[in-house]
């Protein structure tokens, strides 16, 4: 006999969620998903901001780099403080890196331009002057004064007997390339000349060097060229001087400018993109450096950093020779500025070059809507509108994060 069933009856722990138990836990899960996604959003933000400000000062501290590394070598291989340095201050709106050519980059407005001439890239190679036929002039008159041309013997043994690399030389050969001869005599008596052309497989053997091997040295021809004569220092003993030649560098000049690009090439109604860049020329011309236009145009537009937005350049004289650099910007004028380049309005001053202050303004490559920079109001004599077509401190430009590095650098090669 079968039992009747048992009513059914809803065990102790075996209930089910009320509504309103549902309800809240919906909403207590709602609350932690939009705390974890806002997390992660903002740890995304933060993210994209961290690796904007890194690639711009990543740009600050490349463009500091190049700029400091060859404003030290200016003036290596002889040059004098006027020829080795020169500072073009806060171009003009139509300013370009070939003033007569608007087919070059073009610069951006306000910025200045600096421009650098040394041996850079090759060894200064010593003359053993004392030898007989080592040196030579040639012209109708062959004398200082008078010639137009001659020759210099460069050995594979200095005269001290160190092994000279000639290959570093003669590989660098493209061109009217430009040599500075300095005089035994004193390191204040140089020229500078054009260098021959030769066949760098087959260079002129050069004639006074001591037989040591098949190769002894080569011997190069110059001739005088008016615009890099300029460029000599400007002594009248000079002339006198250059009998005899102990040390010969290849010349180069560089210009390093900020260049005004957009994000849409030629639309200046586009993202302002500037970059910093240096030129390279043959020295004192307007030419572009290289044989064909190829590398004539690279040679104008050697990128080194992105996001730079201003170059400014003091210089610092000792007036007073007391072996330090003031600086007084409410007498920018007087004896107690010894900087020029720093203030507004300043005269020329003269005196001993002893350093450069070089500063960099760059900014990050995308804006940041929900950040506001503060205005700047000037880096050194470069002065900024307070309006929209600022560059700097427009509204749309104050999006970007910015900074500045500033780096004074000792002049050390440069003869006064």
């Amino acid at each position: 006999m079968t039992s009747p069933r048992e009513p059914n009856t809803v065990r102790p722990g075996q209930g089910g969620f009320t509504l309103i138990e549902l309800a809240v836990a919906l909403g207590v899960t709602t609350i932690v998903m939009l705390g974890i996604l806002f997390l992660f959003d903002f740890n995304n933000k933060l993210t994209r901001v961290q690796s904007n400000v890194t690639d711009m000062q990543q740009s600050l501290r490349i463009a500091q780099y190049d700029l400091v590394r060859m404003v030290r070598m200016a003036g290596r291989g002889g040059l004098n403080a006027d020829q080795g340095i020169f500072i073009a201050p806060n171009v003009g709106d139509a300013a370009y890196i070939i003033p007569t050519d608007a087919t070059s980059p073009k610069v951006l407005p306000g910025t200045d331009i600096l421009t650098v001439r040394g041996v850079f890239s090759t060894p200064i190679y010593q003359v053993a002057f004392t030898t007989a036929g080592s040196f030579g002039l040639t012209g109708a008159t062959p004398t200082p004064a008078g010639a137009t041309g001659g020759y210099i013997d460069i050995c594979n043994l200095s005269p001290a007997g160190k092994v000279q690399d000639l290959r570093a030389f003669i590989d660098r050969f493209d061109g009217p390339e430009a040599l500075v001869l300095v005089s035994p005599l004193d390191d204040r008596f140089y020229t500078v000349v054009e260098l021959v052309p030769f066949d760098r497989d087959n260079p002129p053997s050069a004639e006074s060097c001591p037989d040591a091997g098949p190769s002894p040295g080569i011997r190069i021809g110059f001739t005088i060229d008016d615009e890099y004569k300029r460029l000599g220092a400007p002594l009248a003993e000079t002339q006198l001087a250059l009998t005899k030649v102990a040390y010969v560098g290849l010349l180069e000049e560089y210009r390093f400018y900020v260049r005004e690009e957009y994000s849409i090439l030629e639309d200046t109604t586009s993202r302002l993109t500037p970059v910093l860049s240096r030129a390279r020329f043959y020295p004192n011309t307007p030419d572009p450096y290289g044989t064909t236009e190829t590398i004539r145009r690279e040679s104008l537009r050697q990128d080194i950093a992105d996001g730079i937005m201003d170059l400014q350049v003091a210089l610092g004289f000792d007036r007073n020779d007391d072996g330090d650099l003031a600086e007084d910007l409410a007498a920018p004028d007087g004896e107690e500025d010894e900087w020029l380049g720093n203030a507004d309005g300043e005269d020329g001053f003269g005196g001993s070059l002893k350093a450069l202050r070089i500063t960099t303004l760059a900014r990050t490559n995308r804006p940041d809507n929900q950040y506001d920079a503060p205005v700047i109001a000037n880096v050194e004599d470069h002065k900024y509108a307070l309006d929209a077509t600022d560059p700097v401190n427009s509204e749309v430009s104050r999006k970007y994060r910015r900074r500045l590095l500033q780096t004074v650098v000792n002049v050390r090669n440069l003869t006064i």
